[in-house]
């Protein structure tokens, strides 16, 4: 495993790469996520695979962007695959992930394939009601590190993720101390710029620019009292405009797909990438 920040154009992202093969996969987390939201799918990948897992800027150790977009983010990760020299990369993206593979994937010649986990739809103009109970955390401060770590297993309890030992190194990853205070490192001002131009993203467009191979898999489960943050239909047109695409349901919601272990779904991505 090695660790390292890499400079896409005066900021830095951080980055961890792992596993062995020929093949390289890039892993493109959500909207308040971070590089090590992917423990399960790279456990099973990195035998196989190399990997390569991103904090997106204003995320984890990587600096925040002026102006954050789907489509900066889109180009930070260009820059990043040339200066790792990662020609023909397959990417993962889940959630806002997703939307940013897609647009690589529409833009970007060399993409061996790709995985939409639950994103790279329309978005409902609600979108940001539903994301309340895991945006509530950015801005809040906390006495103690005990005192974050308990609201944070309350919040995924909410989400229906099981509060394990990976679990809780990847939400001790996103806190930071100072002067005493602990509170979430993620740069909320990116964040919101992030939220507000889900509105642009437009399906079809995208859809259609998409010549590699697409898995797209779709979570339709609860998330507590709320229902699924995407609804079928917000799918129709990734489905019915990407040339080669091929779909999965899982039963797991946004968030349990990769917070906890889906083996099912899990295996389907490595059947998929594998055959690339």
């Amino acid at each position: 495993m090695e660790q390292l920040l890499v400079d896409v154009g005066g900021r830095n992202l951080a980055v961890t790469m792992d596993g062995q093969g020929e093949n390289t996969i890039v892993f493109l987390h959500g909207l308040t996520g971070h590089q090590y939201n992917f423990y399960h799918l790279v456990q099973l990948l990195k035998n196989n695979f190399k990997t390569v897992t991103v904090d997106l800027a204003g995320r984890g150790e990587s600096d925040p962007s002026e102006k954050s977009s789907l489509q900066q983010h889109a180009r930070d990760v260009k820059v990043l695959l040339e200066k790792l020299a990662i020609e023909e990369p397959i990417l993962i993206g889940h959630s806002m992930g997703a939307f940013i593979t897609s647009i690589i994937a529409s833009e970007y010649p060399h993409i061996k394939g790709v995985v939409y986990l639950d994103g790279a739809c329309k978005v409902d103009p609600v979108l940001s009601a539903a994301l309340q109970p895991s945006l509530s955390r950015l801005q809040k401060m906390y006495d103690t590190k005990k005192q974050y770590l308990q609201e944070m297993q309350q919040l995924y309890a909410l989400l229906g993720i099981t509060w394990t030992e990976e679990i809780e190194k990847a939400v001790l990853y996103e806190v930071v101390e100072t002067d005493g205070i602990w509170k979430s490192k993620m740069n909320v001002r990116n964040i919101n710029e992030d939220l507000q131009g889900f509105a642009d993203y437009n399906p079809k467009a995208i859809a259609e620019k998409v010549e590699c191979p697409v898995l797209l898999v779709t979570a339709t489960g609860n998330i507590g009292p709320l229902p699924a943050l995407f609804a079928p239909h917000f799918f129709e047109d990734t489905k019915n405009y990407t040339k080669n695409i091929k779909t999965l349901v899982t039963p797991s919601n946004h968030y349990t797909m990769v917070g906890t272990h889906q083996p099912d779904m899990n295996q389907a991505v490595y059947d998929f990438v594998k055959l690339l």
